[in-house]
C-alpha cells in the first residue's frame, strides 16, 4: 500500500524507514515465536527494529511505546544486543 494513505497509522523505525503500522505488525506476527530479537529486521534495510537500550531519541521512545502494546514484542527485550557496544 502507498504511504500516502492519510487515514493509515504509520511508524518510523530507528533506521528511519517508515511503514504502515498494520503492515509492520503483520510482518512481525509472521515470525515464529522463538525468533530472537535481532531476527526482527526492517523489511527495507534489514536493521534490527528494536532500539538499543542506551539509545535516547524521540523515535526510539515512540518505537518502544508502540511495540509494548503488541503480543509479538511484549515477550522480547526492547533492545538489540548486536547494536549495543560491549565494555
Amino acid at each position: 500500500r502507498s504511504l500516502s494513505d492519510i487515514d493509515e497509522e504509520t511508524i518510523r523505525l530507528i533506521c528511519f524507514d517508515l511503514f504502515h503500522w498494520s503492515c509492520l505488525d503483520q510482518y512481525c506476527r509472521s515470525f515464529p515465536s522463538h525468533t530472537a530479537p535481532d531476527g526482527y529486521a526492517c523489511p527495507t534495510c534489514h536493521a534490527c527494529i528494536f532500539p538499543p537500550s542506551n539509545l535516547v531519541s524521540p523515535v526510539a521512545d515512540q518505537v518502544r511505546r508502540r511495540f509494548a502494546s503488541t503480543n509479538w514484542a511484549a515477550r522480547l527485550p526492547m533492545t538489540s544486543s548486536s547494536n549495543e557496544s560491549t565494555v
